[in-house]
């Protein structure tokens, strides 16, 4: 029955916890949540009764048909997600919830105050949803402790080894990749600079942190804070060796050759060259594990107290960002 059934009548898309997270953000903190699974979900909606003889199986000679959705069927999750949505317009529009979404038969829904969330549910302000635990009293994603126990344990297992399986190798990763969900890269939202006392941090400009996502490149966002140092301490760096700490291995590689294959990537390269030239110095990039680049990693996402607290000698303000047009070398001399 499968094989009769074209692409175009199963294809869908679920919804992610970004966009569990998204609302949480906007309703703000203490908001109130509630998640529910609808019990024998598939049994709730009944077959045509002009197909129920295609849906059966011979066992113990016995011949059964299927009168309910039947888990197996490829356009099954397709045809629920339509009572799915129904549900969800009903939430949304009779009862006023603010916000709401679904994942076929589970249901979280988000409400930023208690009179409204009493109207419908009872109310938590925390609670696993998609394996992710959402805390809108500290305001926080994490992992539930089962899941990094687990990966502890998988950790743990493969350090005794020499060697392992590709499939336990890909357990692992499966396990990085799920937790890696509620970790937001520093570069993806801010970024910044020290050099002694004095320092930088901004913020990205939409078009830009899009530029750089579309062409899935986050050496450009590595690239440019070391660009803005060049432009704003360049004068100070006269008659020495510059060392830039990085964390990110190909913008090292990138920094030591002056040279990359992205036409993007070589405009900043170029122009900090010309910095280089303009204000005689030697520029070289060390790698640095990312673990120990902490003051940079509370710079680009501004987490102040503990910038603060790693680097006491920083200034109280820091400095102004240069014009963008500062950044790019001149196509036209």
């Amino acid at each position: 029955m499968n094989d009769l059934i074209d692409n175009d009548e199963r294809s869908m898309t679920y919804s992610t916890i970004d966009q569990a997270i998204q609302a949480v953000l906007k309703t703000g903190p203490k908001a109130f949540l509630y998640k529910y699974d609808m019990a024998s979900a598939f049994k709730l909606l009944p077959i045509r009764p002009s197909i129920v003889p295609f849906y059966g199986c011979h066992w113990s000679d016995q011949v059964y048909f299927f009168v309910r959705l039947s888990l197996g069927g490829r356009s099954s999750p397709r045809i629920f997600v339509c009572l799915s949505q129904a549900l969800e317009w009903i939430l949304l529009n009779k009862y006023h919830v603010q916000y709401c979404q679904h994942r076929l038969d589970s249901f979280l829904t988000v409400d930023c105050s208690e009179q409204e969330s009493l109207r419908t549910m009872a109310i938590i302000i925390s609670l696993e949803y998609l394996g992710i635990i959402l805390d809108t009293d500290v305001f926080e994603t994490r992992i539930p402790v089962d899941k990094i126990n687990r990966m502890c344990n998988l950790i743990r297992q493969l350090s005794r080894k020499k060697r392992c399986t590709r499939r336990e190798l890909l357990q692992l990763i499966g396990h990085f990749n799920f937790a890696t969900r509620i970790i937001i890269p520093a570069d993806s939202y801010g970024y910044g600079g020290i050099f002694g006392s004095k320092w930088f941090s901004g913020i990205w400009d939409d078009d830009f942190i899009g530029l750089a996502l579309h062409k899935r490149n986050s050496t450009l966002l590595e690239l440019m804070p070391i660009v803005i140092s060049a432009v704003l301490w360049g004068a100070n760096w006269s008659r020495r060796r510059i060392i830039f700490y990085c964390d990110n291995q190909v913008l090292v590689y990138i920094l030591n050759k002056r040279r990359s294959a992205d036409s993007i990537i070589m405009m900043f390269i170029r122009r900090l060259a010309l910095l280089s030239f303009k204000y005689n110095f030697h520029l070289m990039a060390l790698p640095i594990a990312g673990t120990t680049n902490d003051i940079a990693d509370a710079i680009s996402r501004q987490q102040w107290a503990r910038f603060h607290h790693l680097s006491h000698w920083a200034d109280t303000f820091p400095c102004q960002i240069p014009n963008p047009a500062e950044l790019i070398y001149p196509i036209f001399l």
